[in-house]
């Protein structure tokens, strides 16, 4: 499996010469430490590194997104683009960090720029052509969906939304995005604590938002129909319709496949790819040279013996 051929990867040690092919270490030191980001483990208080290329801000800590690691220069797949397959030479087609997956490419494959909002990044960065398509729903999320959610809504919610926490007919409660920015909570309006709220329900179990009488209610579903539904009274029609946004995005973007995940799990399929070729070529070059020592024993043994071809 490619995890278990992870110690057995071929691996080129990343000499000066080569080093100089990446602009992002024409300073002559590596910048896999400018490119970390906080982990998912970070505190919400801890600041990024912030380097001479790369702008950065505090990360938000409702996002806790990491972006793909740097790829190390001298592993094989730093060689070449990681979209196109063109190697990298010195002069001609010098090899480029993309500031969100992290993989190499030429200049071609990694000619857009933008910025980085959902990881901390709010200058315009190089960026693969692949990592571009994604990053305007990102961007989106971090400007307009998050801020919303950060600073919650207050909402009126009915008795049958929460089971067996709410009383009366409708009670006044601040809805909002939790610390760690994984899940929606339900918090008292007078004291608006976290330390026990109402109700939470995690982003990655939401199965639907919908609006009710023209966005008078919002109704949030879980996935699973045994678990009671939030019913909210909207305050207005507009925010109520704004905060339906903003939780549909929280929700898909807790659903995505985490980007460090992804990109690792790409580069070890491309090693996988990259070793069954090598093996591939090195039977077929075995192959060749059997065909070549048989055809040189036969012609041997034609001049050995005058035979004619």
């Amino acid at each position: 499996s490619p995890a278990s051929e992870e110690g057995s990867r071929p691996r080129r040690p990343a000499s000066k010469k080569m080093g100089l092919l990446c602009p992002c270490l024409r300073d002559g030191r590596s910048r896999e430490e400018d490119f970390k980001l906080l982990s998912d483990d970070s505190d919400a208080g801890e600041q990024m590194v912030s380097t001479s290329r790369m702008t950065t801000t505090q990360q938000p800590s409702a996002s806790k997104k990491t972006r793909g690691s740097w790829l190390d220069e001298g592993d094989e797949l730093a060689q070449a683009c990681f979209k196109c397959g063109k190697n990298f030479s010195l002069v001609e087609d010098r090899r480029h960090h993309c500031r969100r997956c992290g993989n190499t490419f030429c200049a071609k494959c990694s000619s857009m720029r933008a910025p980085l909002l959902l990881y901390g990044v709010t200058t315009a960065e190089r960026v693969c052509d692949k990592c571009y398509e994604v990053i305007p729903s990102e961007n989106e999320f971090a400007s307009k969906h998050l801020p919303l959610l950060q600073r919650g809504l207050t909402f009126g919610l009915k008795s049958t939304s929460v089971l067996g926490n709410i009383t009366g007919d409708k009670d006044m409660a601040v809805v909002k995005i939790d610390k760690a920015g994984v899940a929606l909570v339900v918090l008292d309006k007078s004291s608006v604590s976290e330390s026990a709220p109402r109700h939470r329900l995690p982003f990655a179990e939401i199965g639907s938002v919908d609006e009710v009488d023209h966005a008078a209610f919002l109704l949030i579903k879980p996935k699973n129909a045994k678990l009671p539904a939030l019913k909210l009274e909207s305050p207005a029609k507009r925010d109520g319709m704004a905060f339906a946004a903003a939780v549909r995005a929280a929700a898909k973007n807790a659903q995505r496949p985490d980007l460090a995940s992804t990109v690792q799990a790409d580069r070890d399929k491309k090693h996988h790819d990259r070793m069954r070729l090598f093996a591939l070529q090195e039977r077929e070059r075995k192959a060749r040279d059997r065909r070549q020592a048989n055809d040189d024993l036969r012609s041997n043994l034609r001049n050995k013996y005058g035979l004619g071809s």
